[in-house]
């Protein structure tokens, strides 16, 4: 063999393991390439878990504020339907002999400019304004009624604010009285909706009031029966919660903030208090417009 065969076997033969390599080199990419798909694949699914966590959270987050912001008066949110609550209700106040002023009974916002409270409460401060003695017969229509809002008082009881208004009907049979304000405008409040639908016994309310003068005060109770009394004012919604004296006139309400009743008195038992029925609130705003 001459020198130029040996010459070109030595380079075929070191021409052949560069073409190994290259195939070795074109299996590592193929591979390579096999599994960055399948990278991208799995981020990619991975992206698309997350974006539909991420989707499913706002929807969450989107029905939790519709739920929140829809009105006061279909609220579920804590603090939301605790403010509703709390604005729709006054408290109808007195000076003492010190200067002190302290609450008497409660009211709740119907209307712009009117509220309705107990009977009694309207007679009640008209004796004393009269100085009447406590069965004397009155007529408080026209009275002056002093009430302020919740934002008017802080948690020492210290009175910021003051309002007047005056009786513009009453009724002794219903126990219901209704106050119009006096002036040009109205502190800043909310307006209680008379429930359409009412609650069963056993479903749970809501009273706000002002018992043994601690200003807006909230309990929780339960619908015990519906009555109908005719010696005790007619129709009444016998509530299982921790009322006093104080609430007299203040409402209770469904789990929307509808009212569904106003406090009128209580039973010789613990926890038992009688609403006058939302019937008889009904007949007694007719009446009156009459």
């Amino acid at each position: 063999m001459d020198n130029c065969e040996t010459e070109k076997k030595l380079v075929l033969v070191e021409q052949e393991p560069k073409k190994d390599k290259l195939k070795d080199l074109q299996v590592d990419y193929n591979i390579l390439n096999i599994k960055c798909d399948e990278i991208l694949a799995k981020i990619l699914s991975q992206s698309k878990e997350v974006g539909l966590k991420i989707k499913l959270l706002l929807v969450c987050l989107l029905a939790l504020i519709i739920s929140c912001a829809s009105g006061p008066l279909r609220l579920r949110c804590a603090s939301n339907f605790h403010k509703h609550l709390g604005g729709v209700t006054v408290a109808l106040v007195f000076q003492n002999d010190s200067g002190v002023i302290r609450p008497y009974c409660t009211g709740v916002w119907i209307s712009e400019d009117e509220i309705l409270t107990a009977g009694h409460c309207a007679a009640g401060i008209s004796r004393h304004i009269k100085n009447l003695e406590e069965n004397d017969p009155v007529d408080p229509v026209g009275v002056n009624i002093n009430y302020i809002v919740e934002d008017e008082v802080d948690q020492a009881g210290k009175v910021t604010g003051l309002h007047m208004g005056h009786i513009k009907f009453w009724t002794e049979d219903h126990d219901l009285a209704l106050i119009k304000v006096d002036g040009i405008t109205t502190p800043r409040h909310q307006i209680a909706h008379l429930v359409t639908s009412l609650p069963v016994p056993g479903d749970k309310v809501f009273c706000v009031g002002h018992p043994s003068g601690m200003f807006w005060t909230y309990v929780e109770g339960t619908v015990s029966a519906y009555r109908d009394i005719p010696d005790a004012h007619g129709k009444l919604i016998q509530i299982n919660a921790s009322v006093y004296f104080g609430n007299s006139g203040g409402g209770v309400f469904d789990e929307n903030g509808d009212l569904l009743g106003i406090a009128s008195f209580l039973i010789q038992q613990p926890n038992m208090a009688m609403y006058i029925s939302v019937e008889n609130i009904n007949d007694f705003l007719k009446n009156q417009s009459k």
